[in-house]
């Protein structure tokens, strides 16, 4: 006989793993009353909880009997009143998205500085038609608006970047993994 932890692994891994095709629907019946029974020592456990409503679909798919204590199950653990299977989205670990985070600092650092110090040496060097007086003009421009006005530059950037990623907008940031169906 396996025990409680073994046999939510068991409801776990044949829901994951979609195993309903090679399944009888007396055995879905069977899994799905073991799966009730331990949603009830586990509410909070919400795989199982999405394990167990994915046996009962395929139960009521195949036209199998679904046990009438069901019923008293869902009123248990406060549940909706219309259950959907809901496979959870991969979610990415909060350390790897900071991480991401900070990676993607630097080449938005990078792509702003030369953005705002090529839009600043345009604007010196467009009054001169010389090339060369214009390109040592917006050099020095440049330099001096950086000099000026670095550091507020730099906390754009930074707040930039963590605006970015707190939304997820950045590649690595985003709270769920990209899903490959």
């Amino acid at each position: 006989m396996t025990s409680d932890n073994e046999m939510v692994s068991l409801i776990k891994g044949a829901a994951d793993e979609s195993q309903f095709d090679i399944m009888s629907v007396e055995e879905m019946e069977i899994i799905y009353r073991q799966g009730l029974r331990l949603v009830k020592d586990r509410p909070y456990d919400e795989d199982l909880l999405v394990a167990v409503n994915q046996f009962e679909f395929e139960i009521k798919k195949r036209g199998g009997q679904l046990p009438s204590a069901s019923e008293q199950w869902r009123d248990s653990i406060s549940a909706t009143d219309e259950f959907t299977i809901q496979k959870r989205k991969p979610e990415r670990n909060i350390f790897l998205r900071i991480a991401f985070g900070i990676l993607w600092f630097f080449p938005i650092y990078l792509a702003t500085g030369m953005l705002i110090g090529a839009i600043v040496g345009a604007i010196s060097g467009a009054a001169t038609h010389n090339v060369d007086a214009a390109y040592i003009s917006g050099r020095e421009a440049s330099a001096s608006f950086f000099h000026q006005y670095g550091i507020l530059v730099l906390l754009l950037q930074i707040f930039l970047t963590a605006a970015l990623s707190f939304y997820g907008l950045l590649p690595g940031t985003g709270k769920y993994k990209k899903s490959e169906e």
